[in-house]
């Protein structure tokens, strides 16, 4: 399913995407670019959009492919470890909801998204680390 919604997006819907959601692409490019430590920091960057509550999934399964900076490894790895938290809360309100019963108020609430926010967050740690506790190894590997 991963691969396929990828492709899908490559090879037939790419110029109809690009007129669509060009912008959108171009920000996720800029992103990506700025994650000038080489393909780990793209890998951290990439799992924390897929971790995060406020970009939509379908927006990332049909963007990425038109993203040129992301090797498909990444899209890989970070679409299956990055759906995997957002999955186990959606099952923890379904059992919520289901517990309250009809009455209860349908959807995520604040404290889910804060949730997910800060599972995100946490895939940017390894890049943060990297940039202030080992500066000087990263100038290093510029030079």
């Amino acid at each position: 399913e991963i691969s396929a919604c990828y492709s899908i997006s490559l090879f037939l819907l790419r110029d109809a995407l690009a007129s669509v959601i060009g912008p959108h692409v171009e920000k996720m490019e800029n992103l990506l670019s700025s994650g000038k430590g080489g393909t780990g920091d793209k890998f951290f960057l990439f799992l924390f959009l897929r971790l995060s509550p406020i970009l939509p999934n379908w927006c990332i399964n049909f963007a990425s492919p038109s993203v040129k900076t992301l090797p498909y490894w990444i899209y890989l790895v970070g679409t299956v470890i990055g759906v995997a938290p957002a999955s186990v809360v959606g099952i923890l309100v379904g059992k919520q909801i289901r517990e309250l019963g009809e009455d209860a108020e349908m959807g995520m609430g604040g404290r889910h998204y804060a949730m997910m926010l800060g599972i995100a967050c946490i895939a940017l740690i390894p890049i943060l680390v990297k940039k202030f506790v080992f500066p000087a190894k990263v100038s290093e590997n510029k030079t």
